[in-house]
């Protein structure tokens, strides 16, 4: 999982070359040219997806339903509450102010149209009831665009 965050680039997780899932945090400063690790996520997120919202990381989804706050600026962790599914492979986005998590699969591979909406004011998860995805999906791909009025 990847984001940018103040001319850095964030890197969590991944695997090892024996297949484990690994929690690590890294981060490239742009200015500096320069790689350093910071605190481990406080539990593993396979298959999940990250997002940056109000100077702060959330590591979500995944085949574990992940839910997590990183800050940068003083490398702590807080564990959230969990979606209520399963999203491996589902990717993240923010949008109005929430963490919208996209479609994914479950342990048994059945992919879901689903998407939940994580709302971290009130650090609660519901489906997102105004769309959902046409078809199953995962290992896809989301973004917002914010179109204004001239």
């Amino acid at each position: 999982m990847v984001v940018t965050y103040s001319n850095k680039v964030v890197v969590f997780g991944g695997r090892d070359a024996s297949d484990n899932d690994l929690c690590c945090t890294q981060i490239f400063d742009t200015t500096q040219n320069q790689w350093s690790t910071r605190s481990d996520m406080p539990e593993v997120c396979s298959f999940g997806a990250a997002v940056t919202l109000n100077d702060c990381i959330y590591v979500v989804g995944g085949y574990h339903r992940t839910c997590l706050k990183y800050e940068p600026d003083s490398d702590t962790w807080t564990r959230l509450s969990r979606p209520e599914l399963q999203h491996g492979c589902g990717p993240a986005v923010v949008w109005r102010g929430s963490v919208l998590v996209a479609g994914g699969e479950d342990d048994e591979e059945q992919q879901s149209p689903v998407i939940e909406q994580y709302n971290p004011h009130t650090d609660t998860w519901s489906v997102y009831r105004s769309a959902q995805l046409e078809e199953p999906m995962s290992c896809h791909y989301i973004f917002n665009i914010d179109l204004y009025d001239s």
